[in-house]
């Protein structure tokens, strides 16, 4: 048994899903056991692709985001029809620009909530880029690291008014 650590590198993706398929066309039974729904940053659409391409039948069993799982134990409604009737679901990783097809910010300004994950580590890279496209400084946030694991610190819980 292994599992994938964070910033792991292209070429062990492509490792991990040579893997996947090379066991599943042995004949053996695979379960790529992920945390929350594996379509949500999770690569299991890529991996799902691969065995596409490599004609091996799958089964999805979805989860529950974190992106939405965790706000929701903090108290934070993701929509409330008086104050946002949308959310984004944002990677926190990326810390090189890539090709975009709208100019940088232009959809983040407008959408109601953002949910950032994992982006702990680029925390200042991502309130600059907000308040660079038009987020206010003084817009509420909240950071929340380990969201549901026992003893968090996220500080007071939160109550829909401070979103």
């Amino acid at each position: 048994m292994w599992a994938k650590k964070a910033a792991v590198t292209p070429w062990a993706r492509t490792k991990i899903n040579r893997l996947i398929v090379e066991k599943a066309a042995e004949g053996r039974t695979v379960v790529r056991l992920k945390g929350g729904d594996p379509f949500i940053f999770g690569r299991g659409g890529e991996e799902a692709q691969e065995l596409v391409k490599a004609g091996i039948p799958f089964e999805v069993v979805p989860g529950v985001t974190s992106a939405i799982a965790v706000p929701a134990y903090a108290g934070i409604p993701l929509t409330h029809r008086d104050f946002t009737a949308t959310v984004a679901f944002v990677t926190g990783t990326r810390t090189r620009p890539r090709k975009r097809r709208t100019s940088p910010g232009t959809n983040r300004h407008r959408c109601g909530h953002l949910v950032f994950l994992m982006g702990v580590g680029n925390l200042s890279k991502i309130a600059a880029s907000l308040m660079e496209h038009g987020r206010s400084p003084d817009t509420p946030v909240a950071v929340i690291r380990s969201g549901t694991v026992s003893g968090t610190e996220n500080g007071d819980r939160l109550s829909w008014k401070h979103c």
